[in-house]
């Protein structure tokens, strides 16, 4: 699948907004909900979260296995730091709704 079909799947079904789409035509692989685990996220997995604030180091820690999607269940105003960071590191930024449970994020 690639983030185009990803993203839109999110966008109609789960009532995501899409504050950053990245590249479309990027893989979307498989999924991978945040874990403290070492070898949590493998390449081409969207990462699905639900950290209160979307980091950094986290965000250069996504990027830095390949990852072409955040996906953030949160109502939290997404930080304009957060998106010009993922923006830099080719990352797309998806935020579901704090009801939604898909994707197991805790």
């Amino acid at each position: 699948m690639i983030l185009k079909d990803f993203s839109r799947v999110l966008l109609e079904e789960l009532d995501a907004d899409c504050p950053l789409p990245g590249d479309p035509s990027r893989p979307v692989a498989g999924l991978a909900v945040d874990e403290p685990l070492k070898g949590w996220i493998g390449r081409d997995e969207a990462v699905f979260t639900a950290r209160e604030a979307l980091d950094e180091d986290f965000l250069e820690n996504v990027a830095s296995f390949g990852s072409p999607v955040v996906v953030w269940r949160s109502d939290a105003a997404v930080a304009s730091a957060a998106t010009e960071k993922m923006s830099a590191l080719g990352l797309a930024l998806l935020v579901l709704p704090p009801t939604c449970r898909c994707g197991g994020c805790r």
